[in-house]
């Protein structure tokens, strides 16, 4: 039963997609179909909105807004998604349905928008620039994201897997040093792509640690594959989920929110 004290638009057999929030995020739960609809009168002329559902399915697992974030034509508040689901009730275009309905993500805008969106602005910039010249077409909003991922996973292992091992090796020299405390030495005017001049650099041993990290993710092992190689194995095994969900996103802004 669905109750509501405002006018929703909301009509018998609509499909419905249930939610709810949890303490950063949203977790879709299930569906159902609108069995009935009616308004009862209450005496103050007010009026209270009621909705049966009927054919309840509960999802064999909970979907996460942040899982398909990059998947849903309503989204583009990226690093906010939550905002758009602010409301108890609101409309779903029938593609982002049956996206959460099938449980199908668009990996390779996931892929891209996830890892660009954590660039600096003067690298995503960089990036945008090397994508041009490589492939002039994207201006046209011809090229797809399985192409766009593809330079970007190229370009990010050009630019940081490199600094990456520079750094590990740094904070094991520093490491050797005994004039200061690991974590209180600092660079005086080394700063890793910030845009922000006034910023304090961080700790060697903060910047290695994520690095290590980085290349953790990076590198393939016999406990885990590389990250960027498994998120080509997923583009390559949803490839018919992939062309849908080109052609449904077709002429719509690149999932880029500049930092």
């Amino acid at each position: 039963m669905i109750e509501s004290h405002r006018k929703v638009s909301i009509t018998e057999n609509d499909q419905a997609i249930f939610f709810k929030r949890t303490h950063n995020s949203i977790e879709f739960t299930s569906h159902g179909r609108v069995s009935s609809t009616y308004i009862d009168v209450i005496d103050d002329g007010s009026y209270r909105f009621k909705a049966s559902i009927a054919e309840i399915t509960t999802f064999d697992h909970v979907r996460s807004l942040e899982d398909f974030s990059y998947s849903l034509l309503k989204i583009y508040r990226y690093k906010e998604p939550t905002r758009h689901f602010r409301r108890s009730y609101l409309r779903l275009d029938q593609d982002d349905f049956q996206a959460l309905i099938n449980a199908q993500i668009f990996w390779s805008r996931t892929a891209f928008g996830l890892f660009i969106n954590q660039l600096p602005k003067i690298t995503q910039i960089k990036f945008i620039v090397k994508l041009a010249e490589l492939e002039p077409k994207v201006l046209l909003q011809v090229v797809g994201y399985n192409r766009i991922w593809q330079v970007l996973r190229d370009f990010i292992k050009e630019e940081y897997v490199a600094a990456a091992k520079i750094f590990i090796e740094m904070r094991q020299q520093v490491e050797k040093l005994e004039k200061a405390p690991i974590q209180q030495l600092r660079f005086a005017q080394l700063y890793l792509s910030s845009d922000d001049p006034h910023d304090v650099p961080n700790s060697v041993s903060k910047q290695e640690s994520l690095f290590a990290k980085f290349i953790q993710l990076t590198s393939a092992n016999e406990y885990q594959k590389d990250l960027l190689e498994e998120l080509d194995g997923k583009m390559e095994q949803e490839q018919s989920t992939e062309r849908k969900f080109e052609d449904t996103f077709r002429g719509r802004p690149w999932p880029v929110q500049m930092m």
